[in-house]
């Protein structure tokens, strides 16, 4: 009986030690960076549009994209959504990288998920998205049928972050 209260009396004295020591290695409390409490800013391109140019169709698109801030996407901004070429019958899953403009505005370059089936650049017209499905959203797509160049007058531009 000895040995055996002996024997759980050194593991429950060996836990209690482990748990000091990494205790009072423990940062506590204290400051944090605001870097690490700030998230990362996102932007969210959604409409349907017009080409009138090259390839005549309906385009739409969903695209999010991360802009900056921390986050596992923001280093490199990238993009993610799908784009959709209607008269061609083109659906396809996009990624791709966003930059922002110096005038305030975003650009988005996409590539389907598959190589060479899509490419489109989609750009907002003003550097001051509202609320609604009240933005312009200019927009070229490249697919094997061609290119259609155009533009979605009552898009969505969504800005979301620190600092927007």
């Amino acid at each position: 009986m000895n040995l055996i209260t002996t024997r759980y009396g050194r593991k429950v004295a060996s836990l209690i030690a482990i748990t000091a020591i990494t205790l009072s290695f423990t940062p506590t409390g204290g400051k944090t960076s605001a870097a690490a409490n700030q998230g990362a800013s996102q932007v969210i391109f959604s409409g349907i549009g017009v080409a009138l140019v090259g390839f005549q169709s309906r385009v739409g698109f969903w695209v999010w994209c991360s802009a900056e801030g921390n986050g596992p996407y923001a280093d490199f901004h990238a993009c993610s959504g799908a784009v959709y070429v209607y008269r061609a019958g083109h659906t396809k899953g996009v990624k791709g990288f966003m930059t922002e403009n110096p005038d305030g505005t975003y650009t988005m370059h996409l590539f389907s998920n598959h190589e060479g089936e899509l490419e489109a650049i989609l750009h907002n017209v003003s550097p001051n998205p509202v609320h609604g499905p009240n933005n312009t959203v200019e927009f070229a797509v490249t697919t094997e049928d061609g290119v259609s160049i155009g533009e979605s007058t009552d898009s969505i531009v969504n800005v979301t972050g620190p600092g927007h």
